[in-house]
């Protein structure tokens, strides 16, 4: 039996030729629709660029020492702190804290005149932080927000100091959170998932972790020390 001729506006097609014509469009859109790979340029991030400075993230781990914090100071890096550690170093350039728990606890102690940032825009709208929007997805840690804050920003170099990435050595450089989450051991395996995303998004970043103790291996390590030697 010969195929039933319907109309179409490209003129008189089988159901047969239709079907195939519709399958090769679904197969050409599957493939249209599949993701590229991601290319994230440098951003106009906070007004300025980086480019030709240095950048040390001060993270909260117990491996974080003040002599470390001077050290990098000294050395003229720009300074981004995470959550508490504003107080290691009140010297700071910019302040991360992406959770609005920690600013509702913490917003009135705050001293320093660096740039704060968050990730909530009730956190701007409550205690004037800065929102900060990742491209990496919902799904964060506020270490991590600072490690990306810095990538964006396009600087040559930049250093991790705090970043343990465990629990093995302690809690936080200054003991535990009283009103805020504080690290477990899922948390923490959790946090090594999400650092782990920054190198694939950013791979022309210079990142080296150089905290005393750490567990987050997806980025060089390196000795402060050596670092600093060599820049010098």
């Amino acid at each position: 039996m010969k195929e039933k001729s319907i109309t179409h506006k490209d003129g008189l097609r089988t159901k047969k030729q239709l079907r195939r014509i519709s399958r090769r469009r679904a197969a050409r859109a599957l493939t249209k629709a599949k993701p590229k790979p991601l290319k994230i340029p440098v951003e106009h991030v906070g007004g300025t660029f980086w480019k030709g400075r240095r950048v040390a993230v001060l993270a909260s781990g117990p491996s974080l020492t003040k002599e470390d914090a001077i050290a990098v100071r000294d050395a003229g890096f720009i300074t981004i702190v995470v959550n508490n550690t504003w107080k290691l170093a009140p010297w700071y350039d910019v302040l991360m804290a992406g959770d609005n728990r920690w600013w509702r606890t913490h917003h009135k102690d705050i001293k320093g005149t660096g740039k704060r940032y968050s990730k909530g825009h009730r956190s701007e709208k409550l205690y004037k932080a800065h929102v900060f929007k990742s491209i990496l997805g919902s799904d964060y840690n506020s270490g991590e927000l600072a490690i990306e804050y810095a990538a964006r920003k396009g600087p040559d170099l930049i250093v991790l100091l705090g970043f343990d990435g465990s629990l093995d050595k302690g809690i936080h450089w200054h003991g535990p959170h009283h009103h805020t989450p504080n690290p477990n051991a899922t948390r923490c395996k959790k946090w090594l998932n999400q650092f782990a995303r920054i190198p694939e998004t950013f791979p022309d970043a210079n990142i080296i972790n150089c905290s005393r103790y750490t567990k987050v291996e997806c980025f060089p390590t390196a000795n402060l020390e050596d670092v600093l030697c060599e820049l010098s």
